[in-house]
């Protein structure tokens, strides 16, 4: 976790989660991260065992010079 961002938000996750393995949906408002939410990603695993972006900021998709949303 060299960055900056990365730190943040696993914080904010850590947080969230207590004593839970994860933290629930509606424990997570974009309110409180909205200053890293262009470096953050969502990914999640299709019936086809591939992994696609869900959600992607703007800073990650710059990273890839294109809307990556949906892709593998």
């Amino acid at each position: 976790m060299k960055h900056a961002s990365t730190r943040t938000l696993f914080n904010y996750w850590d947080e969230q989660r207590g004593l839970r393995p994860a933290p629930e949906r509606s424990d997570i408002d974009p309110g409180d991260i909205r200053h890293i939410l262009g470096d953050t990603f969502m990914l999640v695993e299709d019936f086809a065992d591939e992994m696609r972006f869900r959600l992607a900021g703007t800073r990650a998709c710059a990273l890839f010079a294109r809307e990556i949303k949906g892709e593998t």
